[in-house]
């Protein structure tokens, strides 16, 4: 068993909130190198794997300290305290002005310990479902507009759109070009973009669980076309692929400051079923307790 192999058998047997075990390779393979990545063992063996990601574009101009998977158990707290240290040390001399952490909500961080070493709360990462139900009808797109499945001379296009789309989401990470390309041409569903011309200026990209569980796993507009309609043209394109592909319920995620971000979603038939927050310390902050 190599490393790899090693490392997301801990995370789905110790998983946590938000971090599905499928997505903890393209994770790790975001790391600064080796030491981007942080390990803590006892004499039971692993009990902490996190990641620090500081590669990616983001509106917060923040690294983000993602916690993989633990082992929960005695000393907790300890543990805790311990991965937060490094993660304050490798992003103090890192390029990122910011550290973003997920909350007491995962069971990890507790907010004592973040008030204390200088965070505070951020935004909120919603987990919302739908249940098994008739796909809507698709709307009309907005004039000028056409659908089409991803082709690969559109993914230079479509990841200038993510970017443009995601500059002011909270807590949302682009990574490079040449990370971003091959993980969308690895899907085994096809994106469907909304194209302007040879354009890609919005997209609904959609993943299939082997339980039939579908998800929605990104919804982007640009920047450009927002308030014409499309957010849902496409949010209805991705459950109807979900829809055709036998899928029962679907879930996605919403990074939101407010509700109002939710309202889409709600409008046919997702509901807010767990929630998580993202705790924010500038690194130009001295810490009380380094």
């Amino acid at each position: 068993m190599t490393l790899l192999d090693e490392r997301q058998a801990f995370c789905a047997n110790h998983p946590v909130a938000h971090v599905p075990p499928g997505d903890v390779p393209y994770l790790l393979s975001l790391a600064e190198g080796p030491e981007g990545v942080l390990e803590l063992s006892d004499e039971e063996g692993r009990r902490v794997l996190a990641v620090l990601l500081e590669s990616c574009a983001n509106a917060s101009d923040a690294a983000e300290l993602v916690l993989l998977g633990h082992r929960s158990g005695a000393a907790t707290e300890a543990w805790a305290e311990a991965a937060l240290a490094w993660g304050l040390a490798k992003a103090r001399h890192g390029p990122r002005a910011n550290l973003h952490v997920s909350g007491p909500e995962q069971g990890f961080f507790s907010k004592e310990l973040l008030l204390r070493t200088g965070f505070t709360e951020a935004f909120w990462i919603h987990d919302m479902e739908r249940p098994p139900a008739p796909p809507p009808e698709l709307p009309e797109l907005p004039p000028g507009l056409r659908m089409a499945d991803l082709e690969p001379e559109w993914i230079p296009s479509l990841h200038e759109t993510t970017v443009r789309a995601f500059a002011t989401v909270p807590g949302a990470n682009v990574p490079p070009l040449s990370d971003f390309a091959p993980r969308i041409r690895s899907r085994p569903i096809p994106p469907r973009v909304a194209l302007l011309g040879e354009r890609v200026v919005g997209f609904v990209r959609v993943e299939l669980d082997a339980d039939g569980t579908g998800r929605i796993q990104m919804l982007c507009r640009h920047p450009e076309v927002r308030g014409t309609g499309l957010g849902p043209r496409l949010l209805a394109e991705g459950l109807c692929l979900l829809s055709k592909r036998g899928a029962g319920r679907i879930s996605l995620e919403v990074a939101a400051r407010n509700e109002r971000a939710l309202e889409l979603y709600r409008r046919t038939g997702f509901e807010v079923v767990r929630s998580n927050s993202t705790w924010h310390r500038g690194m130009l902050q001295p810490s009380c307790n380094p």
